[in-house]
């Protein structure tokens, strides 16, 4: 028995359709999983805040410009304060007897207004 000519032919293309679905589904696969996964901030479909609830505050307060700022970590250089507040903002600000730094819990955060 011989082959049909072209017989070959239809099974590689098939082979090659097969091959580009499985590529484009494990494409989607990878980027469902970019999207959706967490990170700081969230993600792109479920942003969150970047302080969770679990999490410890610290309270930075200028009392001479009556300003509160939040943030999860700061940096004490010997004469300056250094943190990123929760919008992103970098801010370095001179130690001085106005400064008052306080560890707060998440309830404390969120219950202030």
């Amino acid at each position: 028995m011989t082959a049909k000519p072209g017989y070959s032919n239809k099974t590689s293309r098939r082979k090659t359709v097969a091959c580009f679905l499985a590529h484009c589904a494990i494409l989607c696969l990878c980027l469902a999983g970019v999207l959706f996964s967490g990170c700081a901030g969230g993600s792109l479909f479920n942003p969150r805040p970047l302080i969770g609830r679990d999490r410890l505050v610290f309270q930075v307060t200028d009392q001479q410009e009556a300003v509160t700022y939040y943030t999860r970590n700061i940096w004490f250089d010997g004469d300056n304060f250094r943190f990123q507040d929760v919008y992103g903002r970098d801010i370095e600000l001179p130690k001085t007897d106005n400064l008052q730094v306080d560890l707060i819990s998440m309830y404390d955060y969120y219950k202030t207004p």
